[in-house]
Parts: structure tokens; sequence; C-alpha cells
């Protein structure tokens, strides 16, 4: 904690996260972060926000009957970089997709033509979600 006692760590940061742990989530700390995929939330640098291994390992829950190209396409769509999309369009990109899943559309072994909504969220059932919380990312 914080040595301030009127601090934002204080009076707003470690509340929230201790609620949050409470509910059952992981809660860690970014503040001295070490990068790889070893690292302390295995991010390369601190440029990434989307923490790609947990959200693969999210994907694969989540959506199992899709293959696994279509998963990483998934996982590419809210990965992607945005800069020169205006900002509140970037965000809401970014919140559809969540929200509403990517549509995604592939051939079968048999050469059918397959549909899917791929999930970001379980809405449905937030135990397949990976709940975590990073302070100082």
């Amino acid at each position: 904690m914080s040595p301030q006692p009127y601090s934002e760590d204080a009076l707003v940061e470690r509340p929230a996260l201790d609620l949050l742990e409470e509910l059952g989530w992981t809660v860690v700390s970014a503040w001295s972060e070490t990068f790889g995929p070893a690292g302390t939330l295995g991010r390369n640098s601190m440029r990434e926000v989307v923490l790609v291994h947990r959200l693969r390992d999210a994907l694969r829950l989540l959506n199992p009957d899709v293959p696994e190209a279509v998963r990483e396409e998934a996982l590419e769509a809210i990965a992607k970089d945005r800069p020169l999309m205006d900002r509140v369009r970037a965000n809401k990109d970014l919140y559809d997709l969540l929200r509403d899943g990517l549509r995604a559309e592939w051939t079968d072994v048999r050469g059918e033509r397959r549909y899917a909504t791929v999930r970001y969220v379980g809405f449905h059932d937030s135990t397949k979600n990976d709940w975590l919380a990073a302070s100082q990312v």
C-alpha cells in the first residue's frame, strides 16, 4: 500500500482489487512486470494490452466446436492494432466484438459451409471466463 493515506492507490485501486479478489478474480501487480512468455503477464512489451496466451485459452474453452484457424482469426481481430482509426470508432469496434462476438464462416472436412459466432466472453456461463485484474498495466 502507498505510504500516503489519501492516495489513489489507497482510496481507489487497492479497495477495488481487494473486492475483485474476494469475488474470485486473480489479481496481479504489474508494477515491476517482467516481460516474455514466462513473465508476469506473458506480454513481450508494455505496448501489448491483449494477453494473447490467456485469450487463446479462453477462446478454446468458449468455442470448442470452432476450428483452431477460425479461433486464431478471432484472436487477431480483437488484438489488431488500430492506430489509424478514430479512438471512438476503435473503442466501439472492440466493444462490438466483446459484446456480439465475431461471425465466422469456414468449410468443414466434408466440404460443407459452416457458420458460428466466436465468443470472447461467456455471458451465459461466467465460470468459463478468465477473471484477471492486473494493476499498474
